[in-house]
């Protein structure tokens, strides 16, 4: 691997939150030639994170990141029909509000450099 051209790290939902939170100087090195792709998860803080900050991204900056989360997610977006909507809008509600559904504004908000949300 560690002479691998391109290393990505993938993970989706609970895995999506993995690849984006997972922090390993080793690693890191080799991802800045590929990337982190983030799928189906919306790096919110909502029922499955404990705070906002433990649900941003980790890494370095300039390491490549593709985030692809359906807009009708069941768990993560941010329409009525999810979890972390139902979840964030209970009478004891938790979590992030409004909820975006993706992860552009934690990316934008953390400086990333080269991080796309589809």
């Amino acid at each position: 691997i560690r002479q691998a051209p391109k290393v990505f790290l993938v993970g989706e939902s609970e895995g999506g939150m993995v690849a984006a939170r997972y922090i390993n100087p080793d690693l890191e090195k080799l991802l800045t030639s590929g990337g982190r792709i983030i799928l189906q998860w919306s790096c919110e803080w909502n029922y499955f994170t404990s705070c906002s900050e433990n649900a941003g991204v980790g890494g370095e900056n300039s390491t490549p990141i593709l985030n692809i989360i359906s807009a009708h997610d069941p768990y993560f977006s941010a329409v009525p029909e999810s979890i972390a909507y139902k979840v964030s809008q209970d009478s004891l509600g938790y979590g992030q509000w409004p909820l975006t559904g993706n992860c552009f504004a934690k990316l934008e908000g953390q400086g990333f450099e080269n991080a796309t949300v589809i």
